[in-house]
């Protein structure tokens, strides 16, 4: 468990310390205000952080995906009571839902899993789980996951290479395409008839209908206009003696290719006259980031910088931008030439520079003005997800403005450097990693190193934190074949998703990565990460607005609210509700609540039931049968948003030896409508028994005391 945060409202004492060579009057009356304006909001909209940990990487379809769920107080790390349900949603490769409900928590610890059945198609899917608190704080607040679900290579599947050249001519963008189509075990397949589209989006460019060589392979061309989404191109492949189809992302590539280059002042502003870093960040078609180098030239044609990424796709470089100058950055990628303009630097505002990397144990803030903002009020506020570290105002930035900070300060995590004017609008932002390296060690043992067939494993862990003190903790452990299945130690883990990827913006590639290993590399990978994408930050402006309710309300236990309507759509008051339900578990369960003035009213503490059908009866105050409309809160689903990123699907190009074995793996017997994972006992096999007769009735017996239901029909089948 992470340290609790301590909030800090900044004293004079404490800025003579941390600020020896701050040049300026403080006014620590403004920043005493903003700080209690802010401890105030966050008191009233406490912010949650949810993790969802799978047991594999990967799946097939009638697997069962086992799941553990966690759910913290985003300030302290410490279990959440705000909500006791989350809602997990799996959605596929097209952005639909397939399957949503929703999981119990207690005490921040949830468990459950999801069956993979005949209505699973293989494809890329996503899991994405959020509390009805968490809505209020936008998508970027929400788990998200992908992950594959491939098809047992009994039912037919397919691996499909694909290579292409774009030719560009005066009359245009002739692509030449290849196709080659294997199985599993890599066996080509020969003449199989397919129809081959290219998809724009939904609008198909093009249309072909072939029949592959011995080889398993297949060629074709089109043209492709300049006007062309490459980033919404696909090819759709439909095998037509089975009906299946395989989706891939398609991408021209040379003198079409879309590298989406972007550049992000430190601080969000280019000011004229400072030296400042400028972060970049290139993105391919794909929506991950690609490796780029080029140069900073100003309209004279000459070079004043030059740039390189470091990893995926993101760097920075310095540049002392002047007045009335403008700047195009030129590069190239496989030998194409790009040029992308860099934003016009200002000649009025201030910034904030902030310099992690140079010291092991301190934090460098420079603030810095020009023009106009030199002789205004701000105020520097420090803070993290948890709250508010420290806090300084400032009556003018007139010279140099260097606060250092020690790193021992703050927790592990994002702390955003904001500078705030008198109006409390940010004018600066700048985010930054800070690592304390103060994570769990966690080890596992085992009473022997090899085992037989069902032998029992007893499995010994041991958790101790920083200091090598014993842990107490709630974890989750999953046992898998190495054979089949292997860890990425990049991808987002527990660790990377709460600290990192949970408090930045779009999508993160290969999350744990900036957690595998400590080194200067790493660190200045991880700083360029915050110069790029940036942390969600905290809106200043709300904080001296009237408070208004939530939209999304808290759901600290299981319940049932709404609010009941007379004529005129009226609140009806001091009525009185039945709740009636009835299940296995729990039997019969009968409970009353009265509406208040306002028309509302609560059924609290209801058990967590799988499925639920219930009756809700309205009386008035004489207990007789009241009118009223009954309006209950039902749970509206967050809005879907599409991806960006489209990664290849897992039979396109396969190159992972692992995922193919298991793919190709042997199957257990499927039984379509029977979820194995439900099943206790021995299941048996399928029989099918056939009998004809005419005339008579077939009678169905009903769960209904002796009543029967009945049907004329000729011929029944039945399973067993």
């Amino acid at each position: 468990m992470l340290p609790k945060l301590r909030i800090y409202s900044i004293a004079l004492i404490l800025c003579t310390t941390l600020c020896a060579n701050i040049a300026f009057a403080q006014d620590s009356s403004a920043v005493k205000k903003l700080i209690r304006r802010a401890d105030n909001y966050r008191s009233a909209l406490p912010a949650e952080k949810f993790y969802l940990q799978l047991d594999r990487p990967y799946y097939t379809t009638y697997d069962t995906i086992w799941f553990k769920a966690y759910l913290f107080n985003a300030a302290n790390y410490t279990p959440s009571r705000q909500s006791a349900k989350v809602y997990i949603e799996l959605i596929n490769d097209s952005s639909r839902v397939v399957n949503r409900f929703a999981i119990a928590m207690e005490t921040g610890v949830g468990e459950g899993h999801i069956a993979l059945n005949e209505d699973i198609r293989d494809g890329g899917y996503t899991l994405r789980a959020y509390t009805n608190w968490m809505q209020n704080f936008g998508e970027g607040t929400y788990f998200s996951k992908q992950f594959y679900v491939g098809k047992p290579a009994e039912q037919g599947s397919w691996l499909i290479s694909e290579q292409h050249q774009l030719k560009t001519g005066a009359n245009g963008n002739q692509v030449n395409l290849a196709l080659k189509l294997s199985s599993l075990n890599k066996a080509t397949i020969p003449y199989r008839d397919i129809e081959l589209k290219l998809l724009e989006g939904k609008r198909t460019l093009f249309k072909g209908n072939y029949l592959t060589n011995d080889a398993g392979s297949d060629e074709t061309k089109f043209e492709l206009s300049p006007k062309t989404n490459t980033r919404k191109l696909s090819l759709l492949v439909t095998d037509k003696k089975t009906g299946n189809t395989y989706t891939l992302p398609f991408y021209p590539g040379g003198t079409m290719q879309d590298i989406d280059l972007q550049f992000m002042p430190e601080g969000g502003t280019l000011l004229a006259g400072l030296q400042q870093r400028i972060g970049f960040k290139a993105i391919g078609e794909d929506g991950l980031g690609t490796d780029v180098k080029g140069i900073i030239i100003n309209s004279a044609g000459t070079q004043v910088a030059s740039f390189a990424s470091a990893h995926k796709g993101m760097g920075s470089f310095l540049l002392s931008p002047q007045a009335n100058e403008t700047y195009i950055a030129k590069f190239e990628v496989n030998g194409v030439s790009h040029s992308v303009s860099l934003p016009l630097a200002t000649a009025s505002g201030a910034i904030l520079r902030v310099d992690n990397l140079s010291s092991p144990d301190s934090v460098f803030a420079d603030i810095a003005a020009v023009g106009n903002a030199v002789n205004q009020p701000y105020s520097l506020v420090v803070q993290s997800a948890g709250g508010i570290y420290m806090g300084m105002s400032f009556k003018n930035l007139n010279g140099a403005n260097t606060v250092r900070l020690p790193k021992s300060t703050f927790m592990s995590g994002i702390v955003s450097f904001t500078l705030v004017n008198a109006a409390n609008e940010a004018v600066s932002q700048r985010r930054i990693f800070i690592d304390r390296n103060d994570r769990l060690s966690l080890e596992l043992a085992t009473s022997a190193t090899s085992y037989l067939p069902q032998d029992s494993v007893a499995v010994t862990l041991n958790a101790r934190d920083v200091l090598g003190q014993p842990v107490v903790g709630s974890f989750s452990m999953a046992v898998t074949d190495d054979s089949f299945l292997k860890t990425n130690p990049d991808a987002d883990n527990i660790i990377s998703h709460l600290l990192l990827t949970s408090e930045l913006k779009g999508y993160v590639e290969s999350p744990g990565w900036y957690f595998a290993q400590n080194s200067k590399n790493t660190a200045i990978a991880l700083d360029n990460l915050m110069l790029t994408q940036g942390w969600t930050g905290f809106d200043w402006v709300k904080t001296v607005q009237a408070p208004t309710p939530p939209l999304f309300k808290a759901e600290p236990n299981n319940r049932l609210t709404g609010n009941l309507r007379g004529l005129f759509n009226k609140p009806v008051k001091d009525a009185k509700l039945n709740f009636f339900t009835k299940s296995k578990k729990y039997g019969v369960m009968v409970m009353d609540t009265t509406s208040d003035a306002k028309g509302e009213f609560a059924f609290e503490n209801l058990p967590a039931y799988d499925t639920i059908a219930y009756t809700l009866r309205v009386n008035n105050k004489k207990d007789k049968a009241s009118g009223a409309t009954i309006n209950l809160d039902l749970f509206k689903p967050a809005a879907m948003t599409e991806s960006n990123v489209r990664p290849s699907p897992w039979y396109a190009n396969l190159n992972d030896s692992l995922m193919q074995s298991y793919f190709n793996r042997p199957q257990a017997p499927r039984y379509k409508g029977i979820d194995a994972s439900e099943v206790k006992g021995k299941l048996l096999k399928e029989v099918k028994i056939q009998a004809s007769y005419s005339g008579g009735a077939l009678y169905r017996f009903c769960n209904h005391g002796d009543n029967r239901e009945a049907t004329d029909r000729s011929r029944q089948n039945y399973a067993i």
